[in-house]
């Protein structure tokens, strides 16, 4: 059954809103309504798994952490695709960490980004140029 599903990625280490971000699934406040209301005895498996897993673990800011997410950004990804990768903080840390400039953190990011936007922009040009029919 899908609540099934759902406490196995939990237990697998998976936040409940990215879970519930995955294709056919229902939204996070939607399984939080079946744990209160104890449908189907989800409240039961889903305390149990809670319980096991503790706190999600916070992820302290360091360089080598941001410039691994300054890497990633400038290969294309957003920040939310980013931050749903396991080894990454929630995306709520990261922008926090963006918004106070923390150790120029703000600014990278701002740099990578720009530099993902002017490539961007020079292969759209060079597709126009070429005549390749790509633009």
């Amino acid at each position: 059954p899908l609540a099934d599903h759902i406490c196995a990625q939990l237990r697998a280490g998976r936040r409940l809103g990215d879970i519930c971000a995955d294709p056919g699934l229902p939204h996070a406040a939607t399984v939080r309504k079946w744990v209160r209301r104890d449908c189907d005895g989800v409240a039961a498996r889903y305390a149990q798994v809670k319980a096991g897993r503790g706190r999600t673990p916070r992820f302290a800011y360091s360089r080598g952490l941001a410039d691994e997410i300054c890497a990633r950004l400038r290969g294309g990804r957003t920040l939310v695709e980013i931050c749903r990768d396991a080894d990454m903080p929630p995306h709520t840390t990261v922008w926090r960490w963006q918004q106070s400039n923390r150790d120029g953190f703000g600014t990278r990011c701002r740099r990578a980004r720009v530099a993902v936007s002017r490539a961007l922009i020079d292969s759209v040009r060079y597709s126009a140029d070429s005549g390749d029919g790509a633009a």
